[in-house]
């Protein structure tokens, strides 16, 4: 087996130092496991209601926009996720269109 070089522990090392960053300033959403409690919840609530055989596109969209809404329910006030929610429903409103 070869040796990975210093070139690419030094890459990976970043990408988890990245990882590690992205973690610690995501607390503004809470407890991470009760963020993604929220987050299963609405999914299983859309999938239920959609009961369809696999995912769209649009459906992933229309999940993200979950996902920020989940993240909006801990911190109101966070405006990131509401402009990613504009964003998300411009794309879906877009995919629609096609």
């Amino acid at each position: 087996m070869e040796e990975a070089s210093r070139e690419e522990i030094d890459h990976v090392s970043t990408i988890l130092d990245d990882a590690k960053e992205a973690i610690e300033s995501h607390t503004e959403y809470g407890n991470p496991t009760a963020n993604h409690e929220r987050i299963a919840y609405l999914w299983n609530i859309y999938i239920d209601y959609k009961s369809t055989d696999g995912i769209s596109p649009k459906d992933v969209m229309t999940m993200m926009i979950l996902v920020k809404i989940s993240r909006i329910m801990e911190t109101p006030e966070h405006k990131d996720s509401i402009v990613d929610i504009a964003g998300y429903a411009a794309l879906l409103g877009s995919a629609l269109r096609e």
